[in-house]
């Protein structure tokens, strides 16, 4: 988990720390990097000190404690098991967060649905029924966020007893809308709960379009 320390780090964002990664090779090299290294790589100095003190590893041990807790997993950028197709997206995230059988729902081919929050019926119903029956052609899990229309096509996908993936735009244990609780639990013992976003993290506008890349990206082979 040492990448998740990045994520506690002012003037580190996703595209420095993967430029920082490739320089010195992976996480655990740039915290252990002497400060002119760190220096030559561009960073400004209080950039430096905040990775030299002691404060992002305490955070990080902490957000490691509660992951835990909570029975999720974390995968860096480094890591070997994070997917493939999401490492060569543009601006691929750091970390990203687990809740489920990460290995089952990313063993096979998928399918993205993705829709208004504000749907008809005729829109949720047409969502659930296409996940549904999807379950039958060759067995794809399907991939989606939490908004309403995604919602349908995860309870569609949950009753066609197939795998789906939810992408958050928020912590793992943050749910939007907060009445797809009992959903994502659902979705977490029967696929994966999925979310590049550090726990505690509150529903935000700008967060939820880094969703898409995450969708399109995360298949795990």
């Amino acid at each position: 988990m040492i990448g998740s320390r990045s994520r506690f780090i002012i003037g580190v964002g996703s595209r420095t720390a993967a430029v920082l990664i490739d320089r010195f090779g992976s996480p655990a090299a740039v915290f252990e990097s002497s400060s002119h290294s760190l220096e030559s790589a561009g960073l400004r100095r209080e950039t430096i000190d905040a990775i030299k003190s002691s404060e992002p590893r305490e955070k990080a041990a902490r957000e490691i404690e509660e992951l835990v807790r909570l029975d999720g997993e974390a995968l860096t950028l480094a890591s070997e098991r994070y997917p493939k197709l999401l490492r060569e997206t543009y601006d691929p995230p750091i970390v990203i967060y687990c809740l489920g059988d990460v290995a089952s729902a990313f063993s096979q081919p998928a399918i993205a649905i993705v829709g208004s929050r504000r749907c008809s019926t005729y829109g949720r119903n047409v969502a659930e029924k296409l996940s549904r029956d999807s379950q039958s052609a060759a067995s794809p899990s399907c991939r989606d966020s939490l908004a309403e229309f995604d919602s349908a096509a995860h309870r569609g996908a949950l009753d066609g007893r197939g795998l789906t993936v939810g992408v958050m735009g928020t912590g793992l244990d943050a749910v939007y809308p907060k009445e797809n609780r009992k959903l994502a639990a659902r979705i977490a013992e029967q696929g994966v709960l999925v979310t590049e976003f550090p726990l505690a993290t509150p529903p935000a506008s700008q967060n939820f379009p880094f969703r898409n890349r995450v969708i399109s990206g995360s298949r795990w082979v």
